[in-house]
């Protein structure tokens, strides 16, 4: 940056240190600019121009420039919750130099959108968002174009980092503090870019005469935003009755909550060892589809076996890029975070089941029964030892119970491999039907029914005429 081009004056400096305090501007009529109500509008604090003072960039602010009362206005980034995400809207005002609009109002940016190409892919800025500048989460910075309105085709603020024809830092946002604080420059230089207003900037720790925090802290930043938290951590979620409809027991759900209502991605790490090392699966950061929870199978766990007590964590990115510290299972448990333990764990750790639930399969006949004849059952149901499914009827053996709903009369042995039933007539509005649950000798139960069938009082008869 090329520091005699715009040096500070002893009235500036003087003007900087007290300006803050000592604003002596009002706020103009900010009829067709009222664009947040108040609290919404998520970009605040203030920026400083050595040429035009201060900037406000919300309504919000503390002193003479909290009127959002009688002149509502701010600076939005979209969250993923809102149309367009990632687009800035909005205004921002400066005392001396009026407006300054963060939204597409009729007047192309200087560029034409070319700085479109380093927004997020999947989002536009265009006249069609209304759209003059972006912010892309994966690097933290800015792109695009502010205007003071009151300058019209003169107004552009260049937001982006570039080094032609001028050395301009761009804007970027940290985000590794909560506040997700503002630095660098934008320029100003007109349309031949090289003449304006010329630097403006977002914090007081810029370099060179901007550096100026001793005599006026500034800063641009984020409003109410907060790290994100991976908290409540549960696993395995995953239950018997979830297992025995599945085609694949192996699978455990691990789940979390958040203390951010906007979750982008998420990154979770599971590992046979406490310190993680060597992590067996990586996640890798992947976009939340659904930000709170993680199903963890063969399908992309090659690795997982049954009978293996895994630990795992999880880190999570919110829709501005921020990520937190990975949390772990029962690892630095706070006051009020409550865990829901695995029923077959020890708190820190998710245990696979041992083998595949059972699957349990029978028949029965007659398929149409008549009101108190008997049905007899027969058990084709598979159990698991090992990685092989074998007929419950070799050992070690499964055991069995029959039952059927409210239509059933008699249930010879019914916690036999099979059993004959008698039932009741039963009529469309109230079908019989027959239960089997099976347990393994690792005390795993499934169980299944047959579909709903019509018991009658009498033989179907069928006249044929004679030969």
């Amino acid at each position: 940056m090329n520091k005699t081009r715009l040096p500070l004056s002893a009235i500036a400096m003087v003007f900087l240190a007290f300006a803050f305090l000592c604003f002596h501007g009002s706020v103009k009529n900010t009829q067709g600019m009222g664009d947040y109500s108040s609290g919404v509008a998520n970009v605040t604090g203030f920026a400083w121009s050595s040429t035009f003072g201060w900037i406000s960039m919300n309504c919000n602010n503390p002193g003479k420039f909290n009127t959002c009362a009688s002149a509502n206005y701010g600076v939005n980034i979209n969250q993923t919750s809102e149309s367009n995400p990632y687009n800035f809207s909005g205004h921002a005002w400066s005392p001396n130099a009026g407006w300054i609009s963060f939204t597409y109002d009729s007047i192309r940016p200087p560029d034409n959108w070319r700085f479109n190409a380093n927004c997020p892919a999947t989002y536009t800025c265009n006249n069609t968002t209304n759209c003059t500048a972006c912010y892309n989460p994966a690097n933290g910075k800015i792109y695009g174009w502010a205007r003071v309105v009151g300058l019209g085709n003169n107004g552009w603020i260049y937001l982006s980092a570039t080094s032609s024809p001028v050395a301009i830092p761009g804007i970027s946002i940290d985000q590794s503090n909560a506040s997700g604080t503002f630095s660098g420059f934008g320029w100003n230089g007109n349309t031949d870019k090289t003449q304006g207003l010329g630097w403006v900037s977002f914090n007081c720790n810029n370099p060179g005469y901007f550096n100026t925090c001793g005599q006026a802290s500034y800063f641009t930043y984020l409003l109410n935003h907060h790290l994100p938290t991976a908290s409540n951590l549960n696993a395995p979620n995953w239950s018997y009755s979830n297992a025995c409809t599945s085609s694949l027991a192996l699978q455990e759900i691990f789940g979390w909550q958040n203390n951010s209502s906007q979750i982008a991605a998420y990154q979770v790490q599971v590992s046979a060892n406490k310190n993680f090392s060597p992590v067996a699966y990586d996640s890798t950061k992947t976009a939340a589809t659904n930000p709170t929870q993680f199903i963890l199978n063969r399908g992309n766990f090659a690795g997982m076996a049954y009978n293996t007590a895994y630990y795992w964590q999880v880190r999570l990115w919110d829709d501005f890029g921020f990520v937190s510290n990975y949390r772990k299972f029962d690892y630095g448990h706070v006051a009020g975070d409550t865990l829901t333990l695995n029923a077959v764990g020890n708190g820190t750790t998710s245990i696979t089941y041992t083998h595949e639930m059972p699957k349990v399969k029978f028949s029965y006949a007659p398929p149409l029964p008549l009101y108190n004849n008997p049905v007899t059952t027969t058990d084709a149901s598979l159990s698991y030892t090992s990685g092989v499914a074998v007929s419950c009827w070799t050992a070690p053996r499964c055991t069995w119970l029959w039952s059927g709903n409210a239509n059933m009369l008699t249930n010879s042995a019914p916690t036999a491999s099979s059993t004959v039933m008698t039932f009741k007539y039963s009529k469309l509005s109230n079908p019989a039907q027959i239960f089997l649950t099976v347990t393994d000798s690792a005390g795993y139960s499934c169980s299944t029914g047959t579909p709903k069938f019509i018991v009658d009082l009498l033989p179907v008869w069928k006249e044929t005429q004679a030969q």
